[in-house]
């Protein structure tokens, strides 16, 4: 059979598949206008076990009728990720993927005999002793210490799930010819939910004998809500090689940011990864707001077309 002779790049990288849909559709008449589209990508990492997919929609709509005229804009989405840890370092964060696989030596296979993952690297130095259950004391073997880089990619969960709904409506009305007054409503409403979970497979680090530890587990959430109201007034009018634009404006804005974590460790089981079946032993809520009310006055003359004037101020409060 030969020496073990691992490639652990060749373990951990692939050919990645790409799907991308789209399917829209447009249309309408003099008084009234649509779109809409939907659309579905699906990304594989280049990284085993890491993969990245969106769905989304869009509609647009727009309307006029007399001296009004409506339109509304909705861009819904959902993205769901399974991460893997491909930027950190070998032995911190749990241990980076890459790097681990640079520095895994090739002497190691992936898998035991008995099919479990092999973790003899992590036994990094002779000096490290481990007592065992039974009472034996087992001496680690000199290497670098690193963890097992497929196992790192294929048994750890990292999810995360978002949900984002842009849009905006507004409504104008034509006072007069020259006068025009407009409504707009905007809004960002995104939220995501990460969930962590690293079994007990992985050893300690720098433990000789490998023992298993306790498996570990974190849930974040985040929620975020930021809307803005905007009024303007504008007035246009044209006298002979002169133009004159004025526009009023105010607007107020908001934002909510809102967020939860958790920690547990202790779990009964590496097949049940929610937290309820560990002890949760650490945690956090938080909450921050800001708000912003502007005004602005904006006056641009222009004469022939070439020489143009502007004037404008604006006003901010903020909280």
């Amino acid at each position: 059979t030969g020496l073990t002779n691992t490639d652990w790049q060749d373990e951990i990288f692939r050919n990645a598949l790409i799907q991308n849909h789209t399917i829209s559709a447009s249309g309408g008449s003099e008084s009234f206008r649509y779109y809409a589209s939907l659309d579905y990508l699906n990304q594989d990492g280049i990284i085993i076990n890491s993969n990245f997919k969106r769905y989304g929609a869009r509609v647009n709509l727009e309307a006029n009728r007399g001296i009004f005229r409506f339109g509304i804009d909705l861009n819904p989405s959902v993205i769901q990720e399974k991460r893997v840890n491909s930027d950190g370092t070998y032995a911190a964060d749990g241990g980076g993927v890459v790097s681990s696989a640079l520095h895994y030596a090739p002497i190691w296979p992936v898998f035991n005999p008995g099919g479990t993952y092999n973790f003899s690297e992590n036994s990094w130095s002779s000096d490290t002793k481990t007592l065992m259950p039974d009472g034996s004391t087992v001496t680690g073997n000199a290497q670098t210490q690193a963890w097992n880089p497929v196992a790192l990619a294929m048994l750890q969960k990292n999810d995360v799930v978002s949900t984002r709904l842009l849009g905006n409506a507004f409504a104008e009305a034509a006072i007069t010819n020259d006068l025009k007054y407009k409504i707009l409503f905007a809004y960002d409403l995104f939220s995501s939910r990460q969930d962590k979970f690293r079994p007990s497979t992985f050893p300690a680090s720098n433990t000789a004998g490998n023992p298993e530890t306790d498996a570990t587990a974190t849930s974040q959430t985040t929620a975020n809500f930021n809307w803005m109201l905007e009024q303007t007034l504008n007035y246009s009018k044209k006298f002979g090689d002169h133009s004159l634009n004025v526009l009023l404006g105010w607007s107020t804005q908001k934002d909510d940011l809102r967020g939860n974590y958790a920690y547990a460790s202790g779990f009964i089981s590496n097949q049940i990864t929610t937290l309820s079946a560990g002890r949760v032993t650490d945690g956090k809520s938080e909450q921050s707001q800001w708000s912003l009310a502007s005004g602005i006055a904006r006056i641009q003359y222009n004469y022939l077309g070439k020489y143009l004037l502007t004037a404008s101020i604006r006003a901010d409060g903020s909280s």
